[in-house]
């Protein structure tokens, strides 16, 4: 598995960077998210969860399912009322168009 960061989509939000827990996402000179060493990514998905304009996606290996889906997270924006983020959205999607979507609740209990 491996994270790709659409370039076309980021917005240099910076909530990626401040998540990975390897500290491999930097900044380019084009305000655009870059994982600097691929090969050290953990592929935990805490970038993901954290990119409100989902720009980031995870390939699936084979034994996942994979050959070619991507596992995408859009965060819900938090109402107005209630200013906790809502539930993340997971988007499953492959070469033949094929979309799944899951969405997870709210966590309330912290994590």
């Amino acid at each position: 598995m491996s994270v790709f960061i659409d370039q076309n989509t980021c917005l240099g939000c910076g909530h990626c960077l401040n998540v990975c827990p390897g500290d491999l996402i930097t900044l380019t000179d084009r305000n655009t998210a870059l994982i600097n060493e691929p090969e050290r990514c953990w592929s935990c998905a805490a970038c993901l969860k954290s990119c409100p304009h989902g720009s980031l996606k995870l390939f699936l290996s084979p034994s996942l399912g994979g050959r070619g889906l991507l596992l995408t997270a859009r965060l819900k924006a938090p109402s107005s009322d209630n200013k906790k983020a809502g539930p993340i959205r997971w988007t499953v999607s492959g070469p033949d168009h094929l979309t799944e979507i899951i969405t997870d609740p709210i966590r309330t209990d912290g994590y």
